[in-house]
């Protein structure tokens, strides 16, 4: 897996804050906050491998938003 996060680190080209990473034996997954000159979104990537090389890659990008009334009490703010 090693080979996989070195590939990983040369595809990532935000200024992301690693929140979360979770491996597999040939899959990344990765939960971060990217701020764009203070636009912040939240992101989630998913590097497939195959051959020791990045076969697929799907990024999804969210801004924050509050949440609506009704889901606001079970709601924690995410760390800043």
């Amino acid at each position: 897996m090693d080979r996989n996060r070195e590939l990983l680190e040369r595809l990532w080209t935000s200024d992301g804050e690693l929140a979360l990473s979770a491996e597999a034996e040939h899959e990344l997954r990765t939960e971060d906050r990217s701020d764009y000159g203070g636009d912040v979104y939240y992101v989630a990537n998913v590097v497939e491998f195959r051959d020791g090389r990045i076969a697929h890659e799907t990024r999804i990008y969210g801004a924050p938003f509050d949440p609506p009334e009704w889901r606001a009490k079970y709601v924690t703010s995410p760390p800043q």
